[in-house]
């Protein structure tokens, strides 16, 4: 850890490829961010899933939309919640590429962070995994950013969940993708909602 971050920003991407685990959590902040985002990808996905939670949250945006799918995939639960705001910068194929149990474990704080794209690119399977506590933190912009089909693929529970407010940014093309079942779970207040 006696680096500095130019020597950090020299190194190979072999170099990089051969860091361990303890040698990542052993980086400071600025030596971690010194790591140039093209050599992000470099990093083994199963070191990367290795390293503390803390020094996850250190990678810098940039860093963190350089990691690959594989990487992304490979962090734990409790690394995927070191990550703050910078979780917007995850790729959507990364994003649709974490297993829905992780999403799940996901801080309404952190949907908040995700962006329409994001949202958009979460799978059916992701989708059915969001929290109560989950699916009201979505904002006006997310909301409507959910994929028709996904919609369509909530469960009666998540979709009575959804506020009056959540109710009304539905599009037509989400309103009509759900389903008969998922119409009758509505309390009279929520159907009202989805009525123009």
């Amino acid at each position: 850890a006696n680096l500095g971050t130019d020597d950090i920003a020299a190194l190979s991407s072999s170099q990089i490829r051969a860091l361990s685990s303890t040698q990542l959590n052993a980086l400071t902040s600025t030596q971690l961010q010194a790591i140039e985002t093209s050599d992000i990808a470099k990093i083994n996905a199963g070191t990367l899933s290795s390293i503390d939670s803390t020094q996850i949250g250190l990678f810098s945006s940039d860093q963190i939309a350089a990691m690959t799918s594989t990487q992304i995939k490979s962090l734990t639960e409790l690394q995927l919640n070191g990550l703050s705001s910078t979780i917007s910068s995850i790729g959507t194929s990364s994003l649709a590429a974490i297993d829905p149990e992780k999403i799940a474990a996901l801080t309404s704080t952190q949907i908040r962070y995700l962006t329409e794209s994001q949202i958009s690119a979460l799978t059916e399977n992701q989708i059915r995994a969001l929290t109560s506590d989950q699916l009201n933190a979505l904002d006006t912009q997310q909301v409507p950013a959910i994929d028709p089909g996904d919609i369509a693929a909530l469960t009666t529970k998540q979709l009575t969940d959804l506020t009056s407010a959540q109710l009304l940014l539905l599009t037509t093309a989400q309103i009509a993708a759900l389903t008969s079942m998922q119409l009758a779970s509505l309390s009279d207040a929520q159907i009202a909602a989805l009525v123009r």
